[in-house]
């Protein structure tokens, strides 16, 4: 079963390598349109702006395979470290302390409220709290 993160790791990989072929497709292009501009004819600027524009956009795609590199290499550093790792703990609930009406419902078998004051049996009738009848 893979992982989320081998399939993040396959998803950059298939970037990179994708970007890195626009980029020199766009840069081959860009070659042209500027032998292009650079001979006898009319379209001489029309020519020079369509070979800046894909020699930026051969800038942006090489800039794309680099961060879809990076993101892979990321990945790779958290896979090995392990406190990047999530860990389950026993909170199920994150509550507003400042609620009068919440209060905690001891059941069976449970394990002790750590709220709970942590008083011997003896007395623990002075901190009872009774009710008024209600």
């Amino acid at each position: 079963m893979a992982t989320m993160r081998s399939h993040l790791k396959e998803l950059h990989t298939n970037a990179a390598d994708y970007h890195t072929r626009l980029a020199k497709a766009h840069n081959e292009m860009g070659k042209c349109f500027s032998k292009l501009a650079n001979s006898d004819g009319d379209n001489k600027e029309s020519f020079g702006q369509l070979a800046e524009q894909h020699k930026a956009m051969s800038a942006a795609h090489a800039d794309a395979a680099e961060q879809s590199i990076q993101c892979c290499k990321s990945l790779d550093k958290a896979a090995s470290d392990s406190e990047d790792r999530l860990e389950p703990t026993h909170v199920s609930l994150v509550y507003k302390s400042d609620n009068v009406n919440l209060r905690a419902v001891p059941r069976g078998g449970a394990p002790q409220n750590p709220g709970a004051p942590n008083v011997p049996l003896a007395f623990q009738d002075l901190i009872k709290v009774e009710d008024d009848g209600e």
